[in-house]
């Protein structure tokens, strides 16, 4: 299993089951490992079987921990430092 499959694994078990840690545990996965980016946020964009609650915080989330832009654009553009 690569690293965006186990931080999907971590999601879908936020979603499924509503736990915390495993939000957290995917947030550090994503900052801490080599990960496909653009395929993990189209596969966020695209599970419709979350409650949009829970997946614009994990969306959110799983952003700012990849240190991106929170609004949606460009993937490869990380959040500028002022």
């Amino acid at each position: 299993m690569d690293h965006t499959d186990h931080i999907k694994t971590l999601l879908e078990e936020y979603f499924d089951n509503g736990a915390a840690i495993a939000l957290d545990q995917a947030c550090v996965a994503a900052k801490s490992s080599s990960t496909d980016i653009a395929e993990l946020l189209r596969w966020l964009q695209s599970d419709a079987v979350a409650e949009p609650e829970a997946l614009d915080l994990a969306t959110r989330r799983v952003r700012h921990a990849l240190n991106l832009q929170m609004m949606p654009g460009a993937v490869c553009r990380p959040t500028p430092k002022f």
